[in-house]
């Protein structure tokens, strides 16, 4: 018999003893009380007895033998040590439902059960003052008792292994100082703990264990910054990967352990947070190669540990574990380092000309300079250095990209090494409560020594006054500024 139909036999035991007494029911008793109902007998000649008792006040045999077949169950199971009824499951339930029509089949044909070395050695029923009482005599071969117990130590053996091998295999882990992968596996071990099937007495000690298994190992964790770059240019790649290292809290490194490296990144005009995970290795630290940087300024790099596979399980462990599972989740969340360096642009030590023509609605140019002066105001303020120029519009042209730079080329100051060309354009101009001006930019930064663009990018502002001419100066001016912001922080 298999391990599921050991656990399924035991859970139909109650209907198959109440169905073998209403197959041989031969009335009610007027004998007298047989010996063993008064004093149960011990085991002899290869057998284990158990006498169970039940009673119904209305007279309802049927009720009695019931009760009473649930009470012989009982010590049976208390007999055996081991009650698998608890283990039976929703994925077992069609092979419960045949297995009851087949033995219902043939209990109602011969009148007895079919539970392998049981049998009801006698039945005695008293009826008095209408209340019906009956005793049953199970009666167990020992050689097929003990082979029931054996089988249902090994099935939940077989289940709680499930439970005990993940807690084994973190305990190796921990023992070999791969603490990362020890502090998951222990996790893991909870979490199946915590999922265990009802019965399973092991269960909650190893949910328990593991978690404080795990709080032992993250206790003393740290995170140093160990190297990284001190300074890079905008527009390159750092040379030097940042490195860091966990350490375990007598100093020891921790092998296999996640580690979120997280930094700031410029996303148009907004910032966003990059992410990246990187695992431990045997010495406890982990590199990362930061990607090209686009903006001048100070960058800082974090590091702390990757909680996300962590706290996945932890969320879904149950209340009773919840001081061990907060513990966890502060330990896991503090240690943390940060590793600063410097992108620095060499763009404000490079003599930068400026050339911009402000158009109309209709595309014609303009004699106003005003988003040029925003732009020479903000780089000036910057450090950049400028070179004064008095390139006519004329010379930015109608014709192509490279029309135009040799054009700049052929006209800039020789001094100049770069060149901010492009046009400033009014894109909407309406008139109710006063003046609401729309305008847009686009520009190229341009190496003059090799024609190479450097930089492009488009901006757009809006005014608003209560004169035409006061918005539109007002638009192009902090167009221009906005433009040099841009430039100031971005250019390599």
């Amino acid at each position: 018999m298999s391990r599921w139909r050991t656990a399924l036999r035991w859970a139909t035991l109650v209907p198959l003893l109440v169905l073998a007494g209403c197959a041989t029911q031969p009335g009610i008793s007027r004998r007298p009380a047989p010996d063993w109902v008064v004093q149960p007998p011990a085991a002899s000649g290869g057998n284990e007895f158990f006498v169970a008792t039940g009673s119904d006040l209305s007279g309802d045999v049927e009720a009695a033998e019931a009760q009473a077949a649930g009470s012989l169950l009982s010590q049976i199971n208390q007999a055996l040590g081991v009650d698998v009824t608890v283990l039976t499951t929703a994925e077992a339930r069609s092979t419960l439902d045949s297995y009851e029509a087949s033995v219902l089949q043939q209990v109602t044909q011969s009148g007895s059960g079919r539970v392998e070395g049981l049998r009801i050695a006698d039945r005695y029923i008293d009826e008095r003052d209408g209340r019906v009482t009956v005793h049953l005599l199970g009666e167990y071969e020992r050689t097929a008792f003990l082979a029931e117990r054996a089988e249902r130590r090994a099935l939940l053996a077989s289940r709680e292994e499930l439970l005990l091998a993940p807690e084994r295999e973190a305990d190796t882990a921990a023992a070999s100082g791969r603490t990362g992968g020890a502090i998951l596996g222990y996790l893991q071990a909870a979490d199946a703990a915590a999922r265990a099937e009802d019965g399973l007495r092991i269960a909650p000690v190893v949910l328990e264990r593991s978690l404080q298994k795990a709080v032992s190992l993250a206790e003393g964790l740290s995170i140093e910054a160990v190297s990284g770059p001190g300074q890079t240019r905008v527009g390159t790649s750092p040379t030097e990967p940042l490195r860091f290292a966990v350490r375990d809290a007598e100093g020891r490194p921790v092998d296999g352990l996640a580690v979120e490296i997280s930094y700031a990144e410029p996303a148009g005009r907004t910032t966003v947070i990059r992410r990246a995970s990187r695992v431990t290795d045997d010495e406890g630290a982990v590199s990362f190669s930061f990607p090209i940087v686009e903006q001048a300024g100070r960058v800082e790099v974090t590091a702390r540990i990757d909680v996300g596979a962590a706290r996945e399980i932890l969320v879904s462990l149950p209340d009773v574990v919840r001081s061990q599972r907060a513990a966890l989740e502060n330990l896991l969340a503090a240690p943390r380092a940060r590793w600063r360096f410097d992108a620095v642009s060499l763009a404000r030590s490079i003599p930068t000309a400026i050339v911009i023509v402000e158009t109309d609605a209709g595309g014609s140019p303009m004699q106003s300079t005003r988003t040029r002066d925003g732009i020479t105001e903000t780089l000036i303020e910057a450090g950049f250095e400028l070179v004064t120029n008095g390139v006519d519009h004329a010379a930015l042209g109608d014709g192509s990209r490279e029309e135009t730079i040799r054009s700049l080329q052929n006209t800039l100051p020789a001094n100049a090494r770069r060149v901010v060309y492009g046009s400033a354009t009014i894109a909407d101009f309406a008139e109710g409560d006063g003046f609401l001006v729309k305008v847009n930019a686009t520009v190229t930064v341009v190496d003059l020594n090799t024609g190479q663009v450097v930089y492009s990018m488009s901006a757009v502002k809006n005014a608003r006054s209560t004169s035409g001419d006061q918005a539109l100066n007002t638009a192009f001016l902090q167009l221009g500024r906005s433009i040099g912001e841009e430039l100031a922080a971005r250019l390599p």
